[in-house]
C-alpha cells in the first residue's frame, strides 16, 4: 500500500488560468442564482399572502384562528409567511376565538439582535408558548405567539 504523502506534489500543481476563471464563474453563478431564486419565492409568497385577509383588525377585536389546511396553504415550504413562523404549539389554537391583546408595531429579534418594524403581527390573550417545544429544554418564559394577519379572521 502506498502513502499519500508521496503522491502530494503532484495534487499540489497550480491551477491554470482557465481553471481558475472557470471556478470565479461557477461560484458566481451559483451566488446570481440563489439570489433569483429567492427574490421569485418571496415574491410568489407576498403575492399568495397579501390576497388573503385584507380586514383591519385592531386591539380589543375578536378574531377566530384560521382551520390548520386553512393556515398550511397560506405557508412556504420554511413553515412561514413572509418571515413569520407557524410553530407546532400554535395549532392548538386553530379554529379558537381570542381577543386581540395588542397589534405589534416594533419588536426585538433576538436572533439578528435588532428591532424590527411590523403591521401584520397581533398577540393574542391566552395564545402563548407554554414552553414544551423548545429546542434543547422546557423553557419557562411563556412568550405570546406572533399571530400574522393572514391567519386570524374578524368575527
Amino acid at each position: 500500500m502506498n502513502c499519500q504523502l508521496k503522491f502530494l506534489d503532484e495534487n499540489s500543481e497550480k491551477n491554470t488560468w482557465f481553471s481558475d476563471k472557470l471556478q470565479y464563474s461557477m461560484r458566481k453563478y451559483r451566488y446570481y442564482r440563489k439570489k433569483i431564486l429567492v427574490a421569485l419565492r418571496s415574491i410568489k409568497s407576498r403575492s399568495a399572502s397579501s390576497q388573503i385577509n385584507q380586514d383591519e383588525i385592531n386591539e380589543g377585536d375578536i378574531v377566530k384562528v384560521l382551520s390548520k389546511t386553512e393556515i398550511k396553504n397560506t405557508l412556504d415550504r420554511f413553515g412561514k409567511i413572509r418571515g413569520c413562523s407557524f410553530l407546532k404549539g400554535m395549532y392548538d389554537d386553530c379554529d379558537k376565538q381570542f381577543k386581540i391583546y395588542k397589534k405589534l408595531e416594533y419588536f426585538f429579534d433576538e436572533t439578528r439582535q435588532r428591532m424590527l418594524k411590523s403591521n401584520t403581527l397581533y398577540f393574542l390573550e391566552g395564545s402563548y408558548c407554554d414552553g414544551r417545544s423548545a429546542y434543547l429544554k422546557p423553557c419557562d418564559r411563556h412568550c405570546f405567539y406572533f399571530w400574522h394577519k393572514n391567519w386570524l379572521e374578524k368575527v
